[in-house]
């Protein structure tokens, strides 16, 4: 897969980072983007010359949709599932706790685990266009962070109830 995480320097040390998923209308984190973020994280904790980074969406009226779907219905068991999302947060855990000061610029839809990676920033600053969600639990697609009780379900054509 062709580099997701495209990163540009300031002189004054500031890190711009940019995800675009090549061949995708949206962002959304499979197993090879969680990869290449893990390696990022791993550079931002081991420069200590970084002032600031600030991550950004390089699709236009979207920030990151979440987990790849097509990719979790590959899944066969609970155990692949956990793994799955166990990877993903203990690379946000690990965002979480970088000194550098953090920056999600959150322009669009902001989902599921994509809510979780802003959140993990230190600054998740929502633009005018932020529409950060957690998924509804009874469609099943709930945001592990949110310890499976998401804000009030705003899709009543797919859920009848509000979430608890």
């Amino acid at each position: 897969m062709a580099k997701c995480w495209n990163t540009t320097r300031s002189d004054d040390g500031v890190l711009f980072v940019t995800l675009d998923v090549p061949d995708r209308s949206v962002n959304a984190f499979s197993q090879a983007v969680i990869k290449e973020l893990g390696e990022l994280v791993s550079t931002i904790e081991s420069d200590a010359s970084l002032r600031g980074v600030i991550f950004k969406s390089g699709k236009k009226g979207t920030f990151i949709v979440g987990a790849d779907v097509e990719e979790m219905k590959e899944i066969e068991s609970a155990e692949q599932a956990r793994q799955f999302v166990s990877r993903g947060q203990q690379i946000f855990e690990r965002l979480s706790r970088v000194k550098t000061p953090t920056v999600a610029l959150i322009s669009g839809p902001c989902l599921g685990g994509g809510l979780e990676f802003a959140l993990a920033c230190r600054y998740p600053s929502p633009t005018t266009a932020a529409r950060p969600s957690w998924a509804c639990r009874k469609s099943g697609w709930a945001s592990s962070r949110a310890g499976g009780a998401p804000s009030a379900c705003r899709s009543r054509s797919a859920c009848s109830r509000r979430c608890a």
